[in-house]
C-alpha cells in the first residue's frame, strides 16, 4: 500500500568503512577495495551495487574489468583480490541482493539468449541462471529480500511496478508508477514492517510502501 510520496535523491558510493578499534578517532574511510584498473572498454565504468554472499564482498554495475581480471558487470572480493563471478552477465547490473541462499542480480542484461535469462538472474555459487517467473520483469532496477520473498522494482508490460515473488507466485504491490522512470538504479530497503523505495524518475516520485 502506498503510504506517502516524497521527493528524494539517491546516490550510491562504492567505498568501504574500516573500524580499526573502538575509538571514534580511529574510524576512517578506506579505498582498500577499489580496483586499480576498473573500466568498461572505452566507456565510463560504474559501480552501483554492493552485497555480501558467503562471506565475500560482491560489487556490480557497468564494467568489464577489475584489476587484471575480466568480468561481466560483477566482481567478487575474497579478501585478497577481485575475482570473476562465473563470467557474469552481458550488460549492466543495477542491484544485487541475497535470496534463498543465492545471489540475485537485477538490471538490463542477458545471461543466455533464453527469454527467461534476461534482466533478472541468480548466482548459486557455481553458475548463473534465470528466475522462473511467468510474468517476465524487464529492466529490473532494484531487488531486495524480506521474510522469505524477493521484491523487485521492474517493468511489466511496459509499466513500472513493485512486485513480490515467494519462489512460486508473483504478486504486485499497489498500482503501477506513472511517468517514465529513468534507467538509474533503484533503492529498495527492507525493514521488519516496511519496504522503502526510492528512484529518480519523471512524472513519479519516490515512495514509502508497506509490505
Amino acid at each position: 500500500m502506498l503510504v506517502r510520496l516524497q521527493v528524494a535523491l539517491l546516490a550510491l558510493v562504492a567505498v568501504a568503512f574500516s573500524m580499526v578499534n573502538a575509538s571514534a578517532q580511529d574510524e576512517r574511510w578506506s579505498d582498500t577495495f577499489t580496483p586499480t584498473n576498473y573500466r568498461l572498454g572505452a566507456g565510463s565504468a560504474a559501480m552501483t551495487a554492493l552485497t555480501t554472499y558467503h562471506g565475500d564482498l560482491y560489487a556490480a554495475g557497468n564494467f568489464n574489468q577489475a584489476d587484471s581480471i575480466t568480468v561481466g558487470a560483477i566482481a567478487r572480493w575474497d579478501g585478497v583480490g577481485w575475482r570473476d563471478v562465473g563470467g557474469g552477465v552481458r550488460g549492466e547490473i543495477f542491484s544485487v541482493t541475497t535470496y534463498d541462499n543465492c545471489l540475485v542480480a537485477g538490471g538490463s542484461f542477458r545471461v543466455t539468449e533464453s527469454p527467461s535469462d534476461i534482466d533478472l538472474a541468480v548466482w548459486d555459487g557455481a553458475q548463473w541462471s534465470g528466475v522462473p517467473i511467468a510474468e517476465r520483469p524487464r529492466n529490473v532496477q532494484g531487488v531486495a529480500a524480506l521474510n522469505g520473498s524477493l521484491y523487485m522494482f521492474a517493468f511489466f508490460d511496459g509499466v513500472a511496478r513493485v512486485a513480490q515473488w515467494d519462489g512460486v507466485t508473483l504478486k504486485f504491490l499497489g498500482e503501477g508508477f506513472s511517468g517514465s522512470p529513468s534507467t538509474d538504479p533503484v533503492s529498495l530497503l527492507p525493514s521488519p514492517q516496511n519496504l522503502y523505495l526510492g528512484f529518480n524518475g519523471t512524472g513519479s516520485s519516490p515512495g514509502l510502501m508497506d509490505t
